[in-house]
């Protein structure tokens, strides 16, 4: 999982220009013991939980400025939240995989619409 993310990250680094850019482990929730976090900074901004039980949040979100800095309006590029019928037991941990790197290929896709020539 954290490769998949790592990747990801590199691909937006050599595409955007960017404030932030973290690939960060996360501490034990009631969501799973272990889990990594990517934040990404740029023209939108880019958050991913994956825990090791399987668990998906994908939030993305880009604004569009107006004068000195004030932000027009904000939209969401992606709000995501995947939940294995059976986390406990860790046994969609593939299937979430794989849907991690579906909602992944479908984002770059978003963003590709949004800003083709960056």
């Amino acid at each position: 999982m954290k490769n998949i993310l790592f990747q990801f990250k590199n691909e937006l680094e050599t595409k955007f220009k960017f404030e932030e850019s973290k690939l960060t482990e996360l501490a034990p929730t009631i969501l799973g013991i272990r889990g990594v976090r990517l934040d990404f900074e740029s023209k939108f901004s880019l958050i991913i939980y994956f825990w090791e039980d399987g668990v998906i949040d994908i939030t993305c979100l880009y604004s569009k400025k107006k004068y000195w800095g004030f932000v027009e309006e904000i939209k969401e590029l992606m709000i995501y939240t995947y939940t294995p019928k059976d986390f406990q037991n860790k046994v969609y941990l593939n299937e979430s995989i794989n849907i991690l790197s579906e909602k992944l290929e479908e984002l770059k896709n978003k963003i590709e619409k949004i800003y083709p020539n960056s």
